[in-house]
């Protein structure tokens, strides 16, 4: 896995990219939306299985997602994932979840650039 350069990340991005950043760089995904905030991660398991008639280990993926309280989301309006609701999810120096508004970071960094670049 290799660190994914931030610099180059637009947010916020479709669930395509959210996935790809989870499978090629563990990523932690934030999905804010007017209905919903949460943060989900992608979990790889090795488990035994029998395929094409042989017993063997198979690799499952299964993405978890967390909200703010800490407990499982357990319902998600997927009309609403296929908007480009998603963002990197930040964490404070202890890390713990930073649940302020991603919406106001990233104008905030546009405006800090276009300061420092004029």
């Amino acid at each position: 896995m290799a660190l994914l350069n931030i610099d180059n990340v637009t947010e916020p991005f479709d669930l395509e990219c959210a996935l790809s950043y989870m499978r090629k760089n563990g990523e932690f995904i934030r999905c804010k939306t007017a209905e919903q905030d949460f943060y989900m991660y992608l979990e790889e398991i090795k488990r035994p299985a029998i395929k094409n008639g042989k017993r063997q280990l198979v690799t499952t993926e299964t993405v978890w997602a967390f909200n703010q309280w800490g407990s499982t989301t357990l319902t998600l309006n997927i009309s609403e994932l296929f908007q480009d609701c998603f963002y990197l999810m930040r964490f404070d120096e202890n890390g713990q979840p930073d649940w302020s508004d991603p919406r106001e970071t990233t104008e905030s960094e546009v405006a800090d650039e276009r300061i420092s670049n004029a």
